[in-house]
């Protein structure tokens, strides 16, 4: 459907509509009864259609053939002259033809997307998948080569030196991480470029010392977050210093339920047991409330916390 008769469809139900909602004022007008009601009823049931979308086939059809033309414009193969070797000029041809069939088979997509559901969108959308476009190229030849190779390298020493500088004062925050990972990324990236050139190597010596040389090039792993609240002090120490105020705080909670117990076993409570489970309880309480405060500065998941937030909440020290 063209944007022409998609004007035309639209200028159609909005005269419909004008034309129900003048019927919908004049039963409004008549005098409440059955008369009124059934043709109330009755204006109700006029059905307006809602509007189309617009699809032009021809700009569907257009947008398909010059993806297909595209990726038809992408030789086989990115060196000219067939010895596997790419240098840098044929790398970047070779890879502006395949950017420009790949934005093309995008544009072939949404127009395909813009269809409405039917065989003819489906049919079109088989189309535009069988569209083949190769992957990039990496230019291979000894300088270029040689120049990925080394980026590999300085990219995996740069991630190892983050991580180093991250781990000299013992831990390890969220913020380190995220750069970490991103240095590891990059020299991940960087070794598949490298790895990318020498797999378009013709085979020889050549090729299979610089795939050892690509092979030894160590990318680190990623670190383990130890400070996830950048305190400055590990998450475990943070459990290890909780544990003792939790422990306190069970321990002033036996002294107080011994004691209520005690006081309760003949059935009255003196003034001097009040006084004496009073200021237990109250000792009781403090001690409940700096262990919630430590254990609430404990970042989540760390390893110990939810057994100190039981102990707390349902277990010895819950008050």
């Amino acid at each position: 459907m063209t944007p022409a008769e998609k004007d035309v469809i639209d200028q159609a139900i909005s005269n419909a509509a004008d034309k129900k909602a003048d019927a919908q004022t004049a039963v409004k007008d008549l005098p409440d009864n059955s008369y009124k009601t059934n043709k109330d009823t009755e204006v109700k049931g006029i059905d307006v259609p809602e509007t189309v979308t617009a699809t032009d086939t021809n700009d569907v059809e257009a947008k398909i053939k010059a993806a297909q033309d595209a990726a038809a414009a992408i030789p086989e193969k990115a060196d000219t002259n067939g010895d596997g070797i790419i240098d840098a000029d044929e790398a970047e041809t070779y890879n502006n033809l395949v950017n420009t069939a790949k934005e093309a088979k995008e544009n072939a997509q949404k127009a395909v997307d813009g269809l409405p559901d039917g065989s003819y969108k489906s049919d079109k959308g088989d189309e535009v998948e069988a569209i083949t476009i190769p992957k990039s190229v990496v230019a291979n030849d000894q300088e270029s080569l040689d120049k990925a190779i080394q980026e590999a390298k300085d990219a995996a020493t740069a991630a190892q030196e983050l991580i180093n500088q991250a781990q000299e004062d013992g831990r390890i925050t969220p913020k380190e991480k995220e750069d970490i990972d991103k240095a590891i990324e990059d020299a991940k990236d960087k070794k598949e470029d490298a790895q990318t050139a020498v797999d378009n190597l013709p085979d020889g010596e050549y090729k299979d010392g610089k795939a050892d040389e690509v092979k030894a090039i160590d990318v680190p792993d990623t670190v383990v977050v130890t400070d996830k609240n950048d305190n400055g002090k590990l998450d475990t120490e943070e459990v290890a210093d909780a544990k003792p105020l939790v422990d306190k705080a069970a321990e002033d909670k036996e002294k107080y339920d011994t004691e209520l117990a005690k006081a309760n076993a003949d059935g009255k409570i003196t003034s001097d047991e009040y006084s004496t489970l009073e200021g237990l309880k109250a000792t009781a309480d403090a001690s409940h409330q700096a262990a919630q405060d430590a254990v609430d500065g404990i970042p989540e998941g760390t390893a110990g916390k939810a057994d100190l937030v039981t102990r707390l909440t349902t277990g010895d020290a819950a008050p």
